[in-house]
């Protein structure tokens, strides 16, 4: 069973890991980070655009960058860890159900989860919650081992902990959450007095407490802004980035992603209730992710991908109480229904494609290799000198591109630039900034990408020198200086 599940989870989750290019929203950033990382050398403060960037802690990135290292910076690289993570995740959703019932009881959890389209969906893509959700599994596995009599899988525990808040911060405050919940509902609270968990706790203090002191120390109210007061108090309290749903939202998603087995769990949830106490770890993860999540104003469908094995778990606890004695109609019932949302899930990487035309539709970020702008900001990464690199000008009047991709792609500074009338946008965002190209253009030479007309209109302009170098379909790549 373990060597199917590996199988199985390795060819769905790195078969043609590479095939697209980096998304906006969250691999650009995260791969630029990784790659500044390794590049500036900027390994203690995490930069974005050659700039600190302290929204989250940097353990995702020093594991990016070590594979951009090891293998070379490529999407590939990129993804791996994530992949390797719900690989892991698989396994974990197995040994767990095995040591809540038996073999077959955690060979079905398994597989509902790994035929689950979304979980692959996020395993193939780079962000932080995949490995958050390979944390909260092995916090899950190791307390159950505790519980069978192994005190010091304690250590895991408080290791795993330690690094999911490395990896997503307060996020990961569901582990001790759920934890406490469980250790509440097996009546053993009191454990948490016990000095067989003074040596632990210090662990996990060990693995958060550094960083997060020495950036307290080195930036001070602008880590406290950002770290505490946009992605946690703000994220927590408002609905921010156009992220506004019900407080039923992922309930509604749960029985998009798992269809019958979103059913399955709730049975496995009553069950446990009933009597069922051995499984108040799954329980406890399943009901604090939902329910932390629910209660927050901003609202991602990623969010609550960590509750995913625990469902998985539910469903199988449900499912062995009614069919006992027919391990393959689980087995056909755990493959059918998760592959009927597999098979209705696309990998498409942009619902919008780039229109480099005078007309204005919705920004969208570059969906392929073969985009214009993606070959110009490769051709201009190849004359990018690798530590102070002069900034790349992006000149568009009518197109609202954000600047995640621009920055991975080209390997250097971007600063997006208008030359007529300021864009009509009112997005409050980092990663969308535009100035008048006169204000960009300083002292020196610049590359420039522009649209033809653009480049005609400013050659002509009296203003500016432009220098060609490149065209590739409606856009050039050049050099512009002030006369």
């Amino acid at each position: 069973m373990r060597l199917f599940l590996l199988a199985a989870s390795s060819l769905a989750l790195f078969d043609s890991l590479g095939r697209h290019v980096l998304r906006n929203w969250d691999e650009a950033i995260y791969g630029e980070i990784a790659k500044e990382m390794l590049t500036r050398h900027t390994w203690l403060t995490p930069t974005f655009d050659f700039r600190p960037w302290l929204e989250k802690p940097p353990a995702f990135m020093w594991i990016t960058a070590l594979s951009f290292r090891l293998f070379g910076i490529s999407e590939i690289s990129f993804r791996a860890f994530g992949a390797l993570c719900a690989v892991a995740t698989v396994w974990l959703t197995f040994e767990i159900g095995r040591r809540l019932v038996d073999d077959w009881g955690g060979f079905f959890a398994a597989i509902v989860l790994l035929t689950n389209g979304y979980f692959l969906y996020i395993g193939r893509f780079g962000s932080t919650d995949m490995p958050l959700t390979c944390c909260l599994a092995l916090v899950a596995y190791g307390y159950l081992r505790v519980r069978q009599g192994n005190p010091r899988w304690w250590y895991a525990v408080a290791a795993a902990m330690g690094i999911a808040i490395m990896i997503k911060g307060a996020a990961a405050a569901d582990a001790p959450l759920a934890l406490c919940l469980a250790l509440a509902i097996d009546r053993r609270l009191h454990q948490l007095r016990s000095r067989q968990l003074l040596r632990p706790a210090l662990l996990a203090c060990a693995i958060v407490l550094p960083w997060h002191l020495a950036m307290l120390v080195q930036h001070g109210r602008v880590f406290l802004n950002q770290y505490i007061g946009y992605q946690v108090v703000t994220r927590a309290t408002s609905q921010i980035e156009g992220h506004a749903e019900p407080a039923y939202f992922y309930l509604l998603e749960y029985w998009n992603f798992f269809l019958l087995f979103a059913l399955l769990a709730l049975v496995g949830l009553f069950l446990h209730l009933k009597g069922q106490r051995n499984s108040s770890i799954v329980v406890s993860f399943a009901l604090v992710v939902t329910v932390a999540f629910s209660l927050a104003g901003t609202k991602l469908y990623t969010y609550v991908v960590p509750a995913f094995p625990f469902i998985a778990l539910l469903a199988m606890l449900a499912v062995r109480r009614l069919l006992t004695s027919a391990p393959y109609i689980l087995m056909s019932a755990a493959i059918l229904f998760p592959l009927y949302w597999f098979f209705q899930t696309t990998e498409s990487p942009n619902p919008f494609q780039v229109n480099y035309s005078a007309s204005y539709i919705p920004p969208g970020p570059i969906a392929s290799r073969n985009d214009p702008l993606m070959r110009l900001l490769m051709q201009a990464n190849a004359s990018a000198a690798s530590q102070a690199p002069t900034p790349l000008i992006v000149c568009f009047n009518d197109l609202l591109i954000e600047k995640q991709q621009l920055l991975f792609y080209s390997g250097r500074p971007v600063v997006e630039t208008f030359f007529g009338a300021a864009p009509d946008d009112s997005r409050e965002s980092p990663y969308w900034n535009p100035m008048p190209l006169a204000m960009a253009v300083g002292p020196g030479s610049y590359p420039v990408i522009l649209p033809v007309g653009a480049y005609r209109e400013l050659a002509f302009s009296g203003r500016y020198t432009l220098q060609f170098v490149a065209q590739d379909g409606p856009l050039i790549l050049g050099q512009i200086a002030r006369q």
